[in-house]
């Protein structure tokens, strides 16, 4: 028997075409049936599961054995040719799976299409702090009176970020259609309170820049309007002055961990989403965050590639930002974002980078690696030329 076996693996090694012959004429039958949904030429993945269930070696079928006089025999592997099965997870419709090179992945299916506003008469772009919000506000509020729909910049004083049926409300009270909303707001279910989910839309940044903004904007202002915001208004000279590299090497407590949320604009305002008290939390929190980009966002635009952003903005919302580049192009857009730029701001060391990057926004770097991806990804599915490279 056993030398039977050794004869039958040697056949499998040599005969690898014969098998593919083989498999081709087996789907070609099925197909021919009537029942098997392969009506073309099999995938090598089609030809993977038929080789997994039907270890099939010349003109013999077997089934194989799982013990021989305590020899295990196992299937042979391609030699040369090994393919290598990974593990998908799905969101909805949208596949996130393996695909070559280290640590990068294939978000979208080959065949993905970009899908309509799934409500067209509601726009809401919960807008991350230090992201380009102050040059989109200065955008739409032009294309609103261009473009003919009702445009509302809601500041957070107004409802919190984190509230949900008081923006709800606000909003019953505020909104005529067709209505953009322009809001510092966490993520949320709209249809928890009745209502229809708007179509969600925002633009992220590079984690360790937005830090950065973050950090000298609330000691600094903007050049429109300088001077402290907030906690550090009350901070000693010592602490107001340094910089972050200061930071990061003195391990202060903003460096160790950020002061500012950046994952709850995407994940929610859950407790979940927000607490995030352990490493573990954290990476629950994230995963959420991706699946929500993926499944509730018509679009994330990316700060860093922000012109490939308002064209892909144009393309699949037209009906609010039909000629966004040209107005964001115009001098006085212009001279506004220029006034708007964080003031006294540095660059970071390398090490100062690589420590944020590994260390106290890990997650929020994962998260923008995601969707710049995920961004690019949609960029050239839709045919847009990127105007910024990766």
């Amino acid at each position: 028997m056993f030398t039977l076996w050794v004869i039958l693996l040697v056949q499998c090694h040599v005969g690898r075409s014969h098998v593919i012959t083989r498999i081709q004429s087996a789907f070609a039958r099925i197909g021919n049936s009537g029942n098997s949904p392969y009506k073309e030429q099999p995938t090598i993945e089609q030809e993977d599961d038929f080789l997994r269930n039907n270890q099939v070696v010349s003109d013999v079928t077997i089934k194989m054995p799982t013990k021989h006089h305590d020899v295990r025999i196992k299937p042979p592997t391609r030699h040369n040719d090994v393919r290598i099965k990974t593990t998908t997870t799905k969101y909805n419709d949208v596949r996130i799976k393996p695909q070559k090179g280290h640590n990068d992945v294939t978000i979208l299916p080959s065949n993905y299409k970009q899908p309509p506003p799934p409500n067209p008469h509601f726009i809401f772009h919960n807008k991350l702090p230090k992201s380009g919000s102050s040059t989109m506000n200065n955008i739409i509020k032009i294309l609103a009176k261009k473009n003919k729909f009702n445009y509302l910049k809601a500041e957070s004083g107004v409802v919190p970020l984190n509230d949900e049926l008081p923006l709800v409300k606000y909003l019953e009270r505020k909104m005529t259609s067709p209505y953009f909303l322009l809001k510092h707001h966490y993520w949320f279910n709209f249809t928890k309170y009745g209502k229809e989910q708007p179509t969600f839309i925002n633009v992220i940044r590079d984690p360790v820049e937005w830090f950065v903004s973050r950090f000298y904007f609330s000691r600094f202002g903007w050049k429109r309007k300088p001077g402290c915001r907030d906690a550090a208004c009350s901070m000693d000279e010592h602490e107001f002055n340094m910089d972050v590299d200061d930071c990061v090497r003195t391990k202060h407590p903003h460096c160790v961990t950020s002061p500012w949320l950046y994952i709850p604009y995407f994940c929610g305002a859950t407790k979940e989403c927000i607490e995030m008290a352990n490493v573990t939390d954290k990476e629950r929190s994230l995963e959420t965050a991706k699946r929500h980009l993926v499944e509730d966002y018509l679009m994330v635009g990316i700060l860093e590639q922000f012109e490939d952003s308002l064209n892909m903005l144009e393309l699949v919302l037209p009906r609010y930002f039909k000629g966004a580049v040209q107005v964001w192009k115009s001098k006085d857009v212009q001279y506004i974002q220029e006034v708007t730029k964080t003031l006294s701001r540095k660059s970071v060391s390398p090490e100062t980078r690589d420590y944020l990057e590994q260390g106290p926004l890990k997650q929020e770097v994962t998260l923008y690696k995601f969707a710049r991806k995920l961004f690019n990804e949609k960029l050239s599915k839709l045919g847009i030329e990127p105007v910024t490279s990766e």
